[in-house]
């Protein structure tokens, strides 16, 4: 596999799982398998089509989709072009939690967020009226 390049079959295996998963999420608005989702599909061995096609219109399965075609398929079924491709989330470290809570810390206490007036009901004075 090329560098930069995925693996099309766990692709298109990643698609039919998350399709099968927002259809049993939403069973009276399942996630309809366009012209481009298909060709995808067809690369994995355990797709079934609904239905042939016939030998002449037959179309070779979609090697490498464009990045547009893997967002609109990502949004149709809830979910980001990252998770379709198998990539890691984002992960938050302990220390970057630590740098977090010393940073939230020092912003309560610039802004002396613990005070008592904070929890107090808004005043009700009247605004001044324009004129």
């Amino acid at each position: 596999m090329p560098q930069g390049s995925y693996d099309i079959k766990a692709l298109a295996k990643a698609i039919r799982r998350r399709r099968e998963e927002y259809n049993r999420a939403h069973p009276h608005h399942p996630a309809p398998i366009t012209p481009a989702m298909s060709r995808i599909l067809e690369n994995d061995e355990d797709y079934v089509p609904y239905r042939t096609r016939a030998t002449a219109k037959r179309r070779r399965a979609a090697e490498n989709p464009r990045i547009a075609t893997l967002i609109d398929i990502a949004n149709s079924l809830g979910t980001t072009v990252g998770d379709l491709l198998g990539e890691q989330p984002y992960g938050v470290t302990l220390a970057d939690r630590r740098r977090l809570r010393e940073f939230v810390r020092y912003l309560t206490t610039l802004f002396d967020l613990d005070a008592a007036d904070l929890d107090a009901t808004p005043d009700r004075t009247p605004t001044r009226s324009a004129r």
